[in-house]
């Protein structure tokens, strides 16, 4: 979610250009293809990196397409792309700490939703190291995430319990 809320064209034109236009400018929309392309392809290489990948990993590498607000042709191409190692991503230099700190923990996120795969958390590692996240940065980004997923798990207890309880009578 830090990663959309950062990089998606769907917040429209910011600055002095929002009271002219919602349209955002043609940089913004140049630095979202690349950047953005840098956070769905490490996505799709954690997603992959233990075994094939599966139609939950390609709805979710989708989804987080959508939300970037590219045009469809960028769309359809990132859509069409198999995942590729995250030793074989290419990260620019212009990313900046705090987008790759949040591309690093939404690959954490991501891995850790079925369980970490020891392939998964090199992978992680890999594109934190390509992203020049530093050892302390990538640990907090590991808890994080893990927070998050033990978080939802709780919800997710509640409410298999709370439909357990409405089916129960049938």
């Amino acid at each position: 979610s830090d990663v959309i809320g950062a990089l998606s064209l769907e917040h429209g034109a910011r600055g002095v250009r929002s009271l002219f236009t919602s349209k955002p400018s043609d940089k913004e929309v140049a630095r979202v293809r690349t950047l953005g392309a840098l956070a769905v392809r490490s996505l799709g290489s954690v997603l992959s990196a233990a075994g094939a990948f599966n139609a939950r990993a390609r709805l979710l590498r989708s989804s987080l397409i959508a939300s970037l607000g590219l045009p469809d042709e960028d769309q359809k191409t990132l859509n069409a792309e198999e995942p590729i190692a995250a030793t074989a991503l290419d990260a620019p230099a212009a990313v900046d700490a705090k987008l790759a700190r949040a591309i690093v923990r939404g690959a954490f996120f991501a891995g850790m939703g079925d369980g970490m795969d020891p392939r998964e958390e090199t992978c992680v590692a890999e594109i934190a190291r390509k992203l020049g996240v530093t050892a302390e940065d990538l640990n907090a980004a590991r808890t994080e995430a893990k927070a998050m997923i033990d978080s939802s798990k709780d919800f997710g207890d509640a409410c298999v319990d709370a439909i357990r309880y409405v089916l129960a009578a049938d």
